[in-house]
């Protein structure tokens, strides 16, 4: 299995997913809950909702297709009004649960599954309707010009330093060069900020989960919007060096003997919700003598955009040989010294289908456990590469569900790609606006099969992705492991006898080329191109 390359981010800031079974008034009644009864059944009444940074609170929203599965499986479509509410009439509920899922283009899809009005208390209630909750789609796409210059003024020329660009969604980051040089990628005709830390890697600690990592000094500097690339910047320490805070605080390991977050890896940052590179780091972090909690030294700097400032503390678990995030807690505002964040949700974990298995058809049954007993929200996300592109939220007395076929309207090749979603079950609590994660465990990922996968590459361009997913050909017709990259930029190798295809520009929206790190042809960030010492050509046979 190849691992292709795709953006890698430092640090998990406040995670914004969509809270479709969120924190409500468990002492809402069923007629406040979006629900009537009637001669002819009951119905059920939605609102289409999505967060606007403006007012800092959900709105409605106008002409999303809301396709409702009634108990017993009949399907029923409409479009949201200009107050986002739909209403579905002459429901049966002794036949059932039901299931909703809105969409409107350029947002990621939003269901709710396992409704039942006798367990409504977690739903978010609006204007007495339940909320489906859109986010989004995110774009990599923005136009951006190339900053350089020099970094001075460390008090230490052999200290590292990091600089990256703050203020907005970006990935673009600069670790220390060997002349003091930095060269960037901000965006085009937008104001930015430009921040460096001089920083040192110390040792590892001897338990093996955490860290040490002195922060000596922290600068940002500000530029106006420009449309012209920019040389000779110099960002000087000594002109644009910033107060620092420090606070010591904790936060619990669960008390399962056998959760794996337990022996996981520790990490804690502190990020702004509209900045993609954080403004505070653990300069010291492990775990506690008797294993029961996390300690760690948090500095931080407070600049004036930080409007929504979050403590991320959570911890890494070893997958076969990655570390993914296992379970995380955000807490809002700047820490006090001594602060206690409380326990970590446990990790749950997948009964169907198992862990490391082969690609699982997405509308078979999904069955999960989980260990905390004051959960009040699941959620599985589905992504298609780096793009989240549909939300699932159930109820938390429930462990199983199975994920509706989107709405007539979508267009499930385009949306959801032809090969195969991964697939994180979130449960844990949502903050007091249903907006953010508070806390919550996060599952081993899975990968589920968008559709059947029939076809072979040489004949009909088929590409269906890397393995779990099925070979784009039993034949490799010449390919060898290192592969290439066909004109519509997808990358093909041989492994284990057969081919295997990923369409970089439609799943990860990047492009094909070599890879210096890995030695073979892959979806990758870097440079890309030829192989430069020409024993692998780019061109496809």
């Amino acid at each position: 299995m190849k691992t292709q390359h795709v953006y890698l981010s430092v640090a998990v800031a406040c995670l914004m997913a969509i809270s479709i079974a969120g924190c409500g008034d468990d002492s809402k009644k069923v007629q406040d809950a979006g629900l009537d009864g009637g001669g002819g059944g009951e119905s059920i009444t939605f609102i289409v909702v999505e967060w606007s940074t403006d007012s800092e609170d959900w709105v409605s929203m106008e002409g999303a297709t809301v396709a409702f599965d009634a108990p017993g499986g009949e399907r029923t479509e409409t479009v949201s009004g200009a107050d986002g509410k739909v209403t579905f009439e002459g429901v049966d509920w002794s036949l059932g649960t039901a299931a909703a899922t809105a969409h409107q283009p350029d947002y990621v899809l939003s269901s709710l599954v396992n409704i039942d009005p006798s367990d409504l208390g977690i739903a978010l209630i609006i204007e007495g309707s339940i909320t489906l909750q859109m986010l989004p789609l995110e774009s990599k796409t923005t136009e951006t010009l190339g900053v350089s210059g020099t970094v001075v003024g460390l008090q230490d020329a052999d200290h590292e330093w990091k600089a990256s660009v703050v203020g907005m969604k970006s990935e673009s980051s600069c670790d220390k060069t060997s002349d003091g040089t930095f060269s960037l990628e901000v965006p085009s005709g937008e104001p930015f900020i430009i921040q460096v830390t001089e920083y040192i890697v110390g040792p590892v600690p001897p338990s093996g989960q955490g860290y040490d990592q002195p922060i000596y000094q922290w600068m940002q500097r500000s530029f106006e919007a420009t449309t012209e690339e920019l040389t000779d910047v110099e960002l000087d320490f000594a002109v644009s060096a910033m107060e620092t805070h420090t606070a010591d605080i904790t936060f619990e390991v669960p008390a399962r003997s056998e959760s794996p977050i337990r022996d996981g890896y520790g990490v804690c940052n502190m990020c702004d919700s509209g900045s993609y590179w954080c403004q505070g780091w653990s300069t010291h972090l492990d775990i506690s003598e008797d294993g029961s909690l996390f300690e760690s030294s948090l500095v931080w700097v407070e600049p004036e955009y930080a409007d929504d400032p979050r403590v991320s503390c959570g911890v890494y678990v070893l997958v076969g040989n990655q570390w993914v995030w296992g379970s995380y807690i955000s807490i809002e505002g700047y820490p006090d010294d001594g602060d206690s964040f409380g326990t970590l949700m446990d990790k749950p974990e997948w009964l169907t289908p198992e862990e490391g298995g082969d690609a699982y058809p997405i509308q078979d049954p999904l069955e999960w456990e989980v260990f905390d007993d004051n959960v009040t929200n699941i959620g599985l996300f589905l992504s298609k590469g780096e793009q989240l592109v549909w939300g699932v939220g159930s109820t938390p007395s429930q462990t199983s569900m199975t994920v509706p076929e989107p709405p007539s309207t979508v267009d499930k090749n385009e949306l959801l790609g032809s090969s195969y979603l991964s697939a994180q079950l979130y449960a844990g609590i949502l903050d007091s606006d249903n907006h953010y994660w508070e806390r919550m465990g996060i599952s081993t990922t899975i990968n589920v099969m968008v559709s059947e996968q029939v076809g072979d590459y040489w004949e009909d361009g088929a590409c269906f992705g890397d393995s779990p997913n099925p070979p784009s050909s039993p034949d490799c017709n010449g390919v060898t492991f290192e592969g290439c990259c066909d004109e519509e930029a997808k990358v093909i190798w041989c492994e284990d006898e057969v081919l295997y295809c990923v369409d970089c520009p439609s799943e990860h929206e990047i492009d094909c080329g070599w890879s210096s790190t890995e030695s073979y042809y892959g979806c990758s960030d870097e440079p890309g191109g030829e192989d430069p010492s020409a024993e692998h050509p780019i061109e496809c046979p």
